[in-house]
């Protein structure tokens, strides 16, 4: 074998270093990019609270300034109490002194503390605010949607650790500047050295905070996660605890349900443990301050040590004073330190949040609705009502890629009609209702509402859907009394209409039944009352909303004949004044409608009661068809 084939194979058999250095500085760079993306996001968080912030500041830097003139005062007393022997008379001005100095330090502090927590939860506020007008914004179909328990843990615990750095963080920079610098210069004016050993042992705290802080990111950050991942299992498993018990999957999920909570405790004890690693370093480097602080000054004052005061010796008095400015001196370090973790905390909410609100609506600066403000729902009619919806050639369906669910509709339908969409299941009922909502815009043709093009205009849907009602096969019932739930829509409603809506919806007569009548509490989902009662709820619920466009998705599902029939009436009395939709199999409600529209095979045509009457029933019921992969 030649020399050259020895070395040609020694050089594929060598590792090759360079891939994983490119791999090792592109994974840091993204690191570098992502925390600059979160201080840009905290930064335009807090945009709006700057004066306030800054007040907060200066307030905290002149507490920790009052340090001086209080150590001032405090050693002045005790040297003429121990030394010049001037007795109480002696002493209470300098008592008077000091207990002022104590108070304006305690007043200063407890402002600055009041103005940052005040900043703190405006800034939750809105974070919340914000956070449900997004999700209030978001189609239900959006297959981008993050989980109830995600959005649940974003709104509760990762905002809530945004709390301390709003709170206190950001006012220690001021503090880091000010403070130690001219508490330094007041023990220079005793002695150099006191202030060398201050300055000296001071840089060492951020110092060595920097390089804690690239473990304190990390492990903030994997916390996080791992209460992201605890709370959506947490919530999933509850809403779906039924389900576990009937297929006997408990055990196994609390099983992995534990597993979660193990990695969450291994995650919050790391972040414990490099909190506590700073405190100790901190702790570490203030004792010795504090300690060669002391040492200096008691050799000096037995006449050990002669240099250092400027040829004049320490007496008690100022002695005493620069070792009560020593602990002062680190104290804004101290605070640096507790709050340190403040902010790796806060950048990892902030990467977490952010992928929900991006940084242009969080420099939007709006104002939330107070609880109490009825300003929207004294004015229901403030949207123009609905009088016309037109498909002109229209292709329904969830994504382009996914091809049409229902192709080349073409209808148009007004105010007083009844229009009943028949189909098997998965043929695309629910997509045409889905439509009619803005969650679904038409892959091609138009969709008309009161003679105006609206499938790209989100703005116009969002007034729109304020004239609108849903009534879906399981409606929503809150926990609550029945008042509550029948004028959710309409809180402005009296006790009157209520009932009148009621009895309009054949509802009257099981709501006086139940213990409390109207004030009788409802458990979540309608916990208390039946399947077919909870319907007729809410449609009372949609007749007080005075809406002008009712859909429906089979709302006789499920029911008994008498039952149904109820609730078919009910729909055909809101029709007179409304346009009423209704997705359904109940060839009963279809022939109650005005008109019938037939959905097989991806398209829908319009036929009369004769031609109902020769569809067979199985094509009706049929369960195998899916609508763009869903079931529907």
């Amino acid at each position: 074998m030649t020399t050259k084939q020895v070395s040609n194979e020694a050089t594929l058999e060598a590792p090759q270093p360079s891939n994983q250095t490119e791999a090792v500085s592109k994974q840091n760079a993204n690191k570098r990019s992502g925390q600059k993306s979160a201080d840009l996001w905290l930064n335009a968080l807090l945009a709006p609270h700057k004066a306030d912030l800054r007040t907060k500041s200066w307030l905290d830097v002149a507490a920790g300034l009052m340090s001086i003139p209080q150590a001032a005062f405090l050693a002045a007393a005790i040297g003429v109490l121990f030394i010049d022997k001037a007795g109480l008379k002696g002493v209470l001005p300098y008592a008077i002194g000091l207990f002022v100095v104590i108070a304006a330090r305690a007043g200063f502090s407890y402002f600055a503390g009041r103005i940052g927590h005040k900043v703190s939860a405006h800034v939750r506020r809105d974070l919340r605010f914000k956070l449900a007008q997004v999700l209030a914004s978001q189609a239900p179909l959006d297959t981008e949607r993050k989980s109830a328990g995600e959005v649940a843990a974003l709104g509760s615990d990762i905002i809530e650790k945004l709390d301390a750095y709003a709170s206190r963080y950001l006012s220690i920079k001021l503090q880091l500047a000010v403070v130690p610098l001219t508490i330094a210069l007041a023990a220079a004016s005793v002695s150099w050295v006191v202030a060398c050993i201050l300055l000296l042992c001071g840089p060492l705290v951020p110092v060595f905070m920097a390089i804690v802080g690239l473990r304190a990111k990390k492990a903030s950050d994997n916390q996080i996660s791992a209460l992201s991942d605890m709370s959506e299992s947490f919530l999933d498993r509850i809403s779906g605890m039924t389900t576990l018990r009937l297929f006997r999957a408990v055990g196994r999920t609390r099983a992995e349900f534990e597993g979660l909570a193990d990695d969450y405790r291994h995650a919050t004890m790391k972040v414990l443990r490099v909190a506590f690693l700073s405190s100790a370093a901190l702790e570490l480097f203030s004792a010795l301050g504090i300690a060669l602080t002391a040492i200096y000054v008691a050799y000096h004052y037995l006449g050990y040590a002669d240099f250092g005061s400027y040829g004049v010796p320490i007496t008690i008095s100022t002695g005493v004073f620069v070792l009560m400015l020593a602990p002062d001196f680190f104290a804004p370090l101290r605070e640096f330190s507790a709050s340190y973790h403040d902010r790796a905390t806060a950048r990892s909410a902030a990467e977490r949040l952010s992928q929900m609100l991006p940084l242009e609506s969080v420099s939007q600066t709006e104002t939330p609705v107070a609880p109490n403000d009825t300003t929207q729902s004294t004015q229901p009619n403030s949207s123009p009502p609905i009088t016309s919806i037109a498909f002109k050639a229209c292709d329904l369906g969830y994504s382009s890629d996914r091809g049409a669910v229902i192709s080349n509709f073409t209808g148009s339908y007004v105010t007083g009609e009844s229009v009943a969409i028949l189909g098997a299941s998965g043929a695309g009922k629910s997509t045409v209702l889905a439509a009619l909502c803005g969650f679904l815009a038409p892959i091609s043709g138009e969709l008309e509402i009161n003679q105006q093009r609206v499938q790209d205009d989100q703005a116009r849907w969002d007034t729109l859907r304020e004239t609108i009602a849903w009534i879906g096969q399981r409606p929503h019932i809150f926990h609550g009394s029945v008042l509550m739930n029948a004028r959710l829509a309409a809180p402005e409603s009296d006790r009157s209409q209520v009932r009148a809506a009621l009895s309009q919806a054949h509802a009257e007569h099981f709501v006086a039944q139940l213990p409390r009548d109207l004030l009788t509490i409802l458990g979540e989902t309608g916990f208390g009352i039946s399947g077919g009662q909870v319907r007729r709820l809410a449609i009372a619920r949609a007749l007080l909303s005075r809406s002008s466009l009712v859909l429906c998705d089979e709302p006789t599902a499920d029911l008994d004949a008498d039952t149904a029939h109820l609730v078919t009436d009910s729909l055909m009395q809101m029709a007179k004044d409304r346009l009423l939709i209704v997705a359904t199999h109940d060839r009963a409600v279809a022939e109650r409608c005005d008109r019938i529209l037939y959905v097989r095979d991806g398209n829908i045509q319009e036929i009369s009661n004769e031609k109902l009457d020769t569809i067979d029933a199985a094509d009706l019921l049929g369960i195998e068809a899916t609508e763009g992969g869903r079931e529907l």
